[in-house]
């Protein structure tokens, strides 16, 4: 074949490969580039807000999202957001389960709690986990060497904040106990996926995390059910607490219903069905309107 129309035809692919390219991802491309050339902080604003929408609306390459959210995360540290940057390495290792980056993703993430956001003991119990899933990794002894004698199994500190978090004889919730319990699992999960215990692990903490009034952090936490383990027998339970989440203490009505009627369309003939269609017809009522709709439809 002639080489001009190897090239020729290379050429129309690439261009092919171009326009197949999601808008979206293109605008990721534009922005990069744009800052790339200016450094100007309202474009580094823009370009961190389209990578999360891109991540959080992205259902299909995976491959895609994870050069996405590589991108993100280097770009995120290399300008000192910090927060940024240990939300994309956390949805990184969630995302890309199986990588052999997720040893270093995992040691960056324990690294960033300690040193910049300043949470000892999420950074605490990220190094615990390291240790746990790659104990054989150059780093593992000089994170056991800090650590000292602190070292304890991940699924022990989980059980150990477990045991603290209510102090039976003083009738008091322990909030410091219920939040190192909430982080303990968050890294279990993250480090282990795969263990039969974490969709249960997951819907645990995030109880834990409304019993705290976190309650953005207990639908993040559902929302890990629900996406990654659809079929577990906790995931109908996960999606109508999310519901109630939205209804009960956020005062969401929008999104109570959404949920609500989501919840329904998935699980129609889950035990709390029936209790769905109720919920959703008394949104917005106040208790007493609730109280009396009920007792009219009794009678």
């Amino acid at each position: 074949m002639n080489k001009y129309l190897v090239i020729l035809t290379l050429a129309v692919m690439v261009i092919a490969c171009k326009d197949k390219e999601p808008e979206s991802l293109q605008r990721l491309h534009q922005l990069e580039s744009e800052y790339e050339k200016s450094k100007d902080p309202k474009i580094l604003e823009t370009l961190l807000a389209e990578y999360i929408a891109f991540v959080t609306g992205t259902t299909g390459d995976k491959a895609q999202k994870i050069a996405v959210l590589e991108e993100a995360e280097k770009i995120s540290t290399a300008n000192n957001r910090f927060f940024e940057s240990v939300s994309f390495l956390n949805t990184l290792i969630k995302e890309d389960q199986d990588s052999p980056k997720n040893s270093d993703r995992l040691l960056q993430l324990a690294d960033l709690m300690k040193n910049v956001i300043r949470n000892e003991s999420a950074a605490r119990t990220l190094y615990s986990g390291f240790l746990d899933k790659y104990p054989d990794h150059p780093k593992a002894v000089e994170v056991k060497l800090a650590l000292g004698n602190q070292v304890m199994p991940l699924k022990e500190i989980i059980q150990s904040m477990a045991n603290r978090m209510y102090d039976d004889s003083l009738h008091q919730f322990n909030e410091s106990a219920a939040t190192q319990y909430v982080d303990a699992t968050e890294a279990y999960v993250l480090i282990n996926p795969n263990d039969p215990e974490s969709p249960d692990l997951l819907n645990k903490a995030a109880e834990t995390a409304r019993s705290l009034k976190t309650y953005n952090k207990a639908i993040s936490l559902y929302d890990w059910v629900i996406e990654k383990y659809p079929a577990s027998k906790i995931a109908p339970q996960a999606l109508f607490l999310k519901a109630f989440t939205f209804d009960n203490e956020l005062h969401d009505i929008d999104n109570a219903r959404f949920y609500y009627q989501e919840f329904i369309k998935r699980y129609p003939t889950a035990d709390f069905a029936d209790d769905a269609k109720v919920l959703m017809d008394n949104l917005g009522k106040s208790d007493q309107e609730f109280l009396e709709s009920i007792q009219k439809q009794n009678k």
